[in-house]
């Protein structure tokens, strides 16, 4: 039995001192050069993550813009030339000035209306939520009724 455990004890050594798998080194070696070759693809990786934040935040700004100048284009600026409004991601304020002196407005034919319209320069000034906020400048119409809609009937 001392022989067969001697034979056993041998082929283990044998084992042990085969040459033909990686050494600690040479693991290490190739895992700094996967490292490296990962740096770059990292790098454009982060460099994508701020690429799509900043296309979000520019969505959200354009968006909200396009809001507010539809709901400037819909008040009467002779009735209302100052207000805010929240508007769930933003608040806006403006202020209205007349551009233009007061204008009697004609029907088709040349005929008068019964509306006095101006033109007014209008200062917007949004506050988003997150703490930024941005000026925009536009034009909008005011309107003011000089009769009553039936005594032109």
């Amino acid at each position: 039995m001392t022989r067969a455990l001697k034979d056993r004890v041998d082929v283990t050594k044998a084992d042990i001192t085969d040459d033909s798998g990686f050494s600690v080194l040479e693991a290490l070696v190739a895992m700094a050069v996967l490292a490296a070759a990962m740096l770059p693809i990292l790098a454009l990786q982060s460099q994508f993550v701020r690429s799509v934040a900043v296309m979000e935040r520019t969505e959200t700004r354009l968006s909200v813009e396009a809001a507010v100048r539809a709901h400037i284009r819909s008040v009467n600026l002779t009735e209302r030339p100052r207000g805010d409004m929240n508007m769930g991601g933003a608040t806006l304020r403006w202020t209205a000035s007349p551009a233009l002196p007061e204008r009697r407005v004609r029907a088709q034919g040349g005929v008068r209306s019964r509306y006095v319209t101006t033109l007014y320069n209008v200062e917007i000034v949004v506050n988003y939520n997150s703490g930024a906020s941005e000026k925009l400048i536009m034009t909008g119409l005011g309107w003011t009724p000089t009769s009553s809609y039936l005594a032109n009937l």
